[in-house]
């Protein structure tokens, strides 16, 4: 098992991880300000916990997004940095597959629809499945929209994201779906878990590509 560091500054809550064969150290924090500084406080942190130096480290991972557009880019320029320091590969993790990934990690619910607030009363939304082999399939398309829009039948879906609290008056869905309340607060650790698959595969990139994904016009774009 490769030791992943693995970071998330796409919300309102910021976190870091070291994922091994060991086990995993975390550390997470409300933070509505000065992303930047407190996710390099965290890596020190876990850094310091487990006797790890960051040469130790086998990749990098982060939430590329979709989430908010400063702190994206804080987490990204982070990992871009740290990976380009110690020559190590990095893997861009959305933040919406990982929240689908903690509700399987935490609750073995594999069918999950994940809405995150995108400021402006809209919304980011996408629909996942995750399996026991630790990868969480999209099955609809990432989009930005307003939360009336959301109209999804009735299933074996669990649904998660502040997204569905915030605008709970507005979000037209069959009231059998159950809410979990699985939040960004830990989702470092499972953007640790999805960026394990791709390494082990082997398809780990270059530090360039540490960039953070934009959602607009419910089209997936990838900043330059």
């Amino acid at each position: 098992m490769s030791r992943i560091l693995s970071i998330n500054s796409a919300s309102d809550f910021c976190s870091v991880t070291i994922f091994d064969a060991a086990g995993i150290t975390t550390r997470s924090a409300p933070t509505e300000r000065g992303h930047g500084d407190a996710v390099l406080e965290m890596v020190d942190q876990v850094l310091k916990e487990t006797g790890y130096s960051k040469n130790s480290i086998d990749a990098l991972a982060f939430a590329c997004g979709p989430g908010a557009f400063t702190s994206l880019r804080i987490g990204a320029g982070i990992t871009q940095g740290l990976a380009v320091g110690i020559d190590r590969p990095i893997v861009p993790v959305s933040s919406l597959a990982a929240l689908a990934h903690g509700v399987y990690r935490n609750y073995q619910r594999q069918q999950t629809l994940v809405a995150i607030d995108a400021r402006m009363d809209q919304v980011y939304f996408a629909a996942y499945e995750t399996s026991a082999l630790g990868e969480s399939k999209l099955l609809s398309e990432v989009r930005v929209c307003d939360p009336a829009e959301l109209v999804w039948a009735s299933g074996p879906w669990a649904t998660v994201g502040v997204g569905w609290e915030v605008y709970a008056d507005e979000i037209k869905v069959d009231e059998a779906l159950k809410y979990v309340g699985v939040g960004a607060e830990d989702c470092a650790i499972d953007v640790a878990y999805l960026a394990q698959k791709v390494v082990n595969e082997g398809k780990a990139l270059s530090a360039e590509f540490a960039l953070p994904v934009y959602v607009r016009d419910r089209v997936v774009h990838r900043a330059s």
